[in-house]
């Protein structure tokens, strides 16, 4: 109910998306309210069904999220400025909720990684590092909210294997939510969740996969949350990578996503989305079978880094794929347009 809401007054709030960036992909100006809209049910349903001090840190937390990317919606707030209430928020978690980075399991084979007094440093470089991960890949009709469902999915059935209900509660609400807004995201889209969504939902991410993975009552490995996660923490470090690497701030804004690639290589608006929510729900699948079939967090870490591999060396091979496409699909060998822009690109 408070996304209709919200669209009829997005005009007035400022909350408006034109497309007058090169990077943008729609053409006419769009509503930003899905995020403060998905916020607005959520945190109801969680003060009506989860009370508790501990959620009550959480929820402050993330409503400090949501805030945050709204006034970047309508203010386009410094990148500095965003990083401080970030960081601010992770330690209301941190303080609140306990909520911490004090190990990564033993993923390497060679004994546990415990982070000891780096933990909060840790802890908020990671869940910045996921915050804006989530908001780096929201740049398609459905590709943020869709992503996020499998991960939250994937986390779900996670904290049932787990016997963590206050998760699954946590995780079955944005489910829902998610379901909602993507009635009206997905393409062609009648609105977008902006950041003030998007940070929402990779904060979120961060704190259940911390929630599942750490202390004394962790059942799940922290590689297999780092599964659920492959495709949009992938993403991001190939893409920061290759602009410091072009000697560009990794904050510099360009076209070298997964989805603007799949794009340049002549697949559809669309069919892109429906495939990086597919390999989203793949690598999600994989952290759930991996701790239903006991395998060990050097085993799962073992999956990840090989997705990762073959992600980062395709990036840089993109014309050579392109050009391969063509072969087997048996048109003229000459190079074209795409497969030009590509070798430009890479």
């Amino acid at each position: 109910m408070a996304i209709p809401i919200l669209v009829t007054r997005a005009e007035r709030l400022g909350l408006i998306d034109h497309p007058h960036d090169a990077r943008k992909i729609h053409n006419h100006p769009k509503p930003l309210v899905g995020g403060i809209g998905m916020a607005f049910g959520i945190v109801l349903t969680l003060l009506l069904f989860l009370p508790g001090f501990s959620t009550y840190g959480f929820l402050l937390a993330t409503l400090a999220i949501v805030l945050m990317g709204a006034a970047d919606d309508r203010f386009d707030v410094h990148f500095k400025v965003r990083f401080l209430i970030q960081a601010g928020a992770v330690l209301l978690l941190y303080f609140c909720c306990g909520t911490g980075l004090t190990s990564f399991g033993n993923l390497l084979a060679l004994g546990e990684i415990s982070t000891g007094w780096l933990a909060l440093p840790m802890t908020i470089f990671c869940v910045i590092g996921v915050i804006n991960a989530v908001n780096m890949l929201d740049g398609l009709d459905g590709l943020a909210g869709g992503t996020s469902l499998m991960a939250f999915i994937a986390f779900a059935t996670l904290s049932f294997i787990g016997g963590n209900s206050a998760l699954l509660v946590i995780n079955l609400t944005f489910i829902g939510a998610l379901i909602a807004f993507l009635r009206f995201n997905w393409y062609p889209s009648k609105l977008f969740m902006g950041d003030a969504g998007s940070m929402m939902l990779g904060f979120v991410l961060a704190y259940v996969s911390l929630e599942l993975t750490q202390g004394p009552g962790a059942t799940i490995s922290p590689s297999a949350a780092l599964l659920v996660l492959a495709l949009p923490v992938t993403d991001t470090i190939t893409v920061m990578f290759r602009r410091i690497q072009k000697g560009h701030s990794p904050f510099h804004p360009d076209k070298t996503h997964i989805h603007h690639m799949l794009m340049r290589l002549g697949i559809s608006h669309p069919t892109a989305v429906k495939l990086i929510v597919l390999t989203s729900a793949v690598t999600g699948g994989l952290g759930v079978a991996g701790t239903l079939l006991g395998f060990s967090d050097a085993q799962l870490f073992a999956l990840f880094a090989t997705g990762f591999t073959i992600y980062f060396v395709a990036s840089y091979r993109l014309a050579d794929l392109y050009r391969m496409y063509r072969v087997l699909i048996k048109k003229e060998h000459q190079p074209d347009r795409i497969e030009l822009e590509l070798r430009d690109a890479t």
